[in-house]
């Protein structure tokens, strides 16, 4: 888990250590700094998140598969707008 405050309404992060494969990258606003997506008693988050290649998420979806948030890495550059 890597841990970044936002300045402004963006961030840049490098990974420069990242072999090339396959990944997929989850974010979570963490409003009140417990380290964890809360959610109402239905489950729906209580605070903004954003997934690779943003997949559909709903109730009726639930949490996106690996396969539907993954991306390649095959370079040294890769620019994700989550």
């Amino acid at each position: 888990m890597l841990v970044l405050k936002l300045q402004g309404t963006s961030i840049n992060q490098n990974f420069p250590s990242l072999k090339h494969g396959k990944y997929a990258v989850a974010i979570i606003d963490d409003q009140n700094g417990e380290r964890k997506l809360n959610r109402d008693f239905f489950g729906i988050p209580q605070e903004g998140f954003g997934i690779s290649n943003n997949p559909k998420v709903s109730i009726k979806t639930g949490t996106p598969k690996f396969k539907d948030a993954s991306f390649t890495l095959t370079s040294n550059l890769l620019c994700l707008f989550i």
